[in-house]
């Protein structure tokens, strides 16, 4: 399945989609892999209350009951991706920083760059397979990618690789 083998008894995951096919078929797959925890909603507002009633008091605890968010582009009230946008821009960084990956049957160019232009963690089209479902997640897991915040994006950085600087402005460390 992927390469990745973990344990994932001890992570959770929060389901957005408006399909109740999809809710129960994401759900037995993620129980059948040994999550400790699926919540689900049905739309962006739902999963909005869900991620405000599960942060920690005061940020005075270190674990979210949610650590991967999955959810479907499509639905309503609130979409995947105003539910991306209300999580990347929001006051609380345990849920800023929440892996999202974005989940959707429309996979043109345009949809997969304003996703990641959104911040989205990872991108997994419908129809969904174990092995890809496992794929993305192993991939939050095991390849986080460091967050950028800037003046008209936050999440995670967009580039899958650092490439070393070359060039005249590249800087050096000082010697002693």
């Amino acid at each position: 399945m992927a390469g990745f083998v973990y344990s994932f008894q001890k992570l959770s995951v929060l389901i957005v989609d408006d399909t109740e096919y999809m809710l129960s078929l994401l759900t037995t797959i993620l129980k059948a892999l040994n999550f400790g925890v699926v919540l689900s909603a049905t739309n962006g507002q739902d999963a909005k209350r869900i991620l405000e009633d599960n942060r920690p008091v005061a940020e005075a605890k270190d674990d979210l009951v949610v650590d991967i968010v999955i959810s479907d582009w499509r639905m309503s009230p609130g979409d995947g991706a105003e539910l991306l946008h209300w999580i990347r821009h929001h006051k609380s960084d345990s849920i800023k920083f929440l892996p999202f990956i974005m989940l959707t049957g429309y996979t043109e160019h345009a949809r997969i760059i304003k996703a990641r232009d959104l911040g989205m963690t990872e991108f997994l089209r419908k129809p969904v397979t174990v092995n890809s479902l496992v794929g993305r997640i192993g991939s939050v897991i095991e390849r986080p990618r460091p967050f950028v915040s800037a003046p008209t994006f936050f999440g995670p950085d967009r580039r899958r690789q650092t490439l070393p600087f070359e060039g005249p402005d590249k800087r050096k460390a000082k010697d002693g």
